[in-house]
């Protein structure tokens, strides 16, 4: 196990994986201490917009799709996530149309990541993603 100056274990991440809607399939790595925004902007560190699904789009399915109930749901700026420690992520709640945690409505919430239980988060019920805990050599194992 390797740590850094603050005592850290640098092995540690969570995968924030897609499973329906615009991101079913993306895996976005968070490093410990760091933070990421998901939403429908392309600015933010996971969009909707950039998905490898609408990318993959026509023209003509991209512009059904930007019109959709579903897509327009997820807001510009949704959810940020945080991985703050070895066992705890924080949540917020950027939007008016809900942030959903293992089925809850959140504003804020401390969470704490398990090893083998997965967290999920659905933003406005239109996208459902997992958060998992994931530790270095686990992968290196598979």
């Amino acid at each position: 196990m390797m740590r850094t100056k603050r005592g850290y274990d640098v092995s540690l991440r969570l995968d924030l994986v897609g499973v329906d809607g615009l991101l079913a399939g993306e895996v976005v790595r968070i490093e410990l201490g760091r933070s990421i925004v998901v939403g429908r902007s392309r600015k933010c560190d996971v969009s909707t917009r950039r998905s490898r699904t609408f990318l993959r789009a026509s023209e003509e399915e991209q512009r059904a799709i930007l019109a959709s109930r579903s897509f327009l749901r997820v807001s510009r700026r949704h959810a940020r996530i945080t991985f703050l420690d070895e066992e705890r992520v924080e949540i917020w709640d950027l939007s008016r149309n809900g942030t959903f945690v293992d089925g809850k409505r959140v504003d804020r919430r401390l969470i704490v990541v398990a090893d083998g239980r997965d967290v999920e988060i659905s933003l406005a019920g239109s996208e459902r993603l997992l958060l998992r805990r994931v530790k270095e050599d686990e992968t290196a194992a598979r």
